[in-house]
């Protein structure tokens, strides 16, 4: 669909990769609870990246399911890694202003 965002690659070794629960071809839904449809790659990637070591929420749909991944930005083990299957309203808690010192993300995402 228009605006949709999807997994393309997992960069090997980060977080996204090494959880096991984001795969290719997973929707983005939203980041941190801020909803990704219709936004430009630019504002994706900057809700994406993040200082190492921060936490990152992700809102993901595959077919039917929508789930929730929470990350640890960087290179960590699948044991920093949580997903909770998500309430139908889809609410977050959004996060506060990026910090300096930002990590590269661990899922490129295109339209």
């Amino acid at each position: 669909g228009e605006g949709v965002w999807r997994v393309t690659a997992l960069a090997e070794g980060m977080s996204g990769a090494t959880c096991g629960a984001v795969e290719v071809g997973d929707e983005l839904v939203s980041v941190d609870g801020c909803e990704v449809a219709g936004l430009d790659e630019g504002a994706v990637r900057d809700m994406l990246q993040g200082a190492r070591g921060s936490q990152v929420r992700l809102a993901l749909q595959r077919g039917r399911r929508l789930f929730g991944v929470m990350l640890r930005r960087g290179s960590w083990g699948p044991e920093h890694a949580v997903v909770t299957e998500e309430e139908a309203d889809m609410s977050f808690a959004r996060s506060a202003a990026s910090s300096p010192g930002r990590a590269r993300p661990a899922a490129a995402v295109t339209p």
